[in-house]
């Protein structure tokens, strides 16, 4: 249509296009915007999970590693209240003894 033969009307119209043309870019823009942080916080998740997963893994090993200790820790206060109360009784024989002669 020639520009000299528009109407009012049709300026209306190409206003209201214009309009709707923008509005439908900016919705267009949101959802791009929308989409790339959804894909954004999916690759973190995901590095969430992997290190959730790794941490798992580090926490049985600790676990086992911790009973390793713990049991050897048990052995050897065991083996120390042995030692102490053997050199108490060869003391205390030492000291009976030692008395004994004495008398």
């Amino acid at each position: 249509m020639p520009r000299s033969k528009r109407t009012s009307a049709d300026l209306r119209y190409e206003a209201h296009v214009q309009k709707v043309t923008s509005q439908v870019n900016q919705v267009k823009k949101a959802m791009a915007d929308t989409i790339e942080r959804a894909a954004e916080r999916g690759g973190k998740i995901n590095e969430l999970t992997n290190r959730a997963e790794a941490l798992e893994t580090t926490v049985l090993v600790f676990r086992k590693d911790a009973a390793v200790v713990r049991r050897q820790n048990w052995w050897r206060n065991r083996k120390m209240t042995i030692i102490i109360c053997v050199a108490v009784a060869v003391l205390v024989l030492i000291v009976v003894m030692s008395l004994i002669k004495w008398h």
